[in-house]
């Protein structure tokens, strides 16, 4: 995800206005103005989907949901547009040995539903 803000993609306004669009997904409390709306189609949905639904393929989680990984205020919303935590897993190597990786995988890939 770009740093729309460390960036100066978008300015603070703006991602007021996107962030009020992505809250209004998920729980229709916001108020979705019609800038945040025009926003969000041309620098979000792209890789969340024009409703939010996410884009696997892409790394991109669902804004849709109740789900949030980095906190589902506002503040939080504004945020990670402005300079986003991109969520990495550490090595593993050398901390676990092989095996056992292999095993939390396939842990991790069923929780997933197997897909």
């Amino acid at each position: 995800m770009p740093a729309f803000g460390a960036d100066e993609l978008l300015e603070k306004d703006q991602i007021e206005a996107v962030a009020d669009y992505v809250l209004s997904l998920s729980t229709q409390t916001a108020v979705a103005g019609a800038v945040g709306v025009e926003l969000y189609a041309e620098n979000c949905a792209s890789c969340h989907g024009g409703a939010g639904e996410g884009g696997r393929e892409f790394g991109a989680p669902s804004l849709a949901d109740q789900i949030w990984l980095y906190g589902g205020e506002k503040a939080d919303i504004v945020a990670q547009i402005t300079k986003p935590r991109h969520g990495v897993m550490p090595a593993w190597t050398g901390r676990l040995d092989d095996t056992t990786i292999k095993m939390l995988a396939v842990y991790v890939h069923a929780l997933g539903g197997g897909e």
